[in-house]
């Protein structure tokens, strides 16, 4: 797969796919042109990308994070010299992502991870403070919960491949999508839950429609709210479906 991502804001359809497709053990490019770095504490290591899943999912990176060199003085007008300097950014960026293509390793499938039975694993939002209801309501419904860890931890990537790991294991996914559009996280633990066949809730306590002529009303990126198991709404609701 060969996905192209341009933070900060990550298309939460793309981020699904990524996700679908790890979980299948399919070979994965990520492809950005990005000229920022991102860190989730002031001190903390700098990422390509503001959730260090994609990072540890990632099989090649190809980041080309600075414009091409400068045409001659004399040459067409600045707009021009700008706009090829843009083209020759992405020609790097293709030529380098066809290289890595050319050198992918075999896809090599993991066995499905054994589900670990009444365990509930939650992806919260980074975009808003923590929802302690949710949690209250997955123990309340009878489910362990394991809680993603990669936002506060000291070194983010081996926490994340630990969340992607708990991700798999877990009876049952709730993913926060609370935001402007789904957090890349929840998106690709979404798509890894409709990959494996996994019980998932999209949980998005408020909620804003969009609409456009001959398509329902929606919420969320549809091939979101197609892939989740449920949307929910309220903590309540969440703990009346989870029993």
């Amino acid at each position: 797969m060969i996905a192209i991502l341009h933070g900060p804001s990550l298309d939460d359809g793309v981020c699904m796919e990524i996700g679908y497709a790890a979980a299948l053990g399919v070979p994965i490019i990520l492809i950005t042109t990005d000229f920022q770095t991102y860190s989730l504490t002031p001190d903390g290591p700098c990422l390509h990308f503001p959730d260090p899943l994609l990072q540890t999912l990632a099989t090649h990176i190809c980041r080309t994070h600075r414009l091409g060199p400068k045409e001659p003085a004399h040459g067409p007008s600045r707009f021009d010299r700008f706009a090829a300097r843009n083209l020759r950014q992405i020609n790097t960026a293709v030529d380098e992502c066809v290289r890595a293509a050319l050198h992918l390793p075999e896809p090599k499938p993991e066995p499905p991870a054994p589900r670990r039975t009444g365990t509930c694993y939650l992806e919260p939002t980074p975009l808003s403070r923590p929802r302690p209801e949710v949690e209250d309501a997955v123990r309340a419904s009878g489910h362990t919960p394991a809680i993603a860890s990669r936002f506060f931890a000291a070194d983010p990537i081996t926490a994340a491949q630990h969340d992607w790991n708990a991700a798999l294991k877990a009876e049952l996914l709730v993913a926060d999508v609370t935001g402007p559009e789904s957090p890349p996280g929840a998106a690709v633990l979404l798509g890894a839950a409709a990959a494996r066949g996994q019980r998932s809730v999209a949980y998005l306590p408020r909620t804003v429609f969009t609409h456009a002529d001959g398509r329902e009303p929606n919420a969320r990126n549809l091939m979101i709210q197609y892939s989740a198991t449920l949307l929910i709404t309220t903590s309540n609701d969440l703990e009346r479906e989870l029993r």
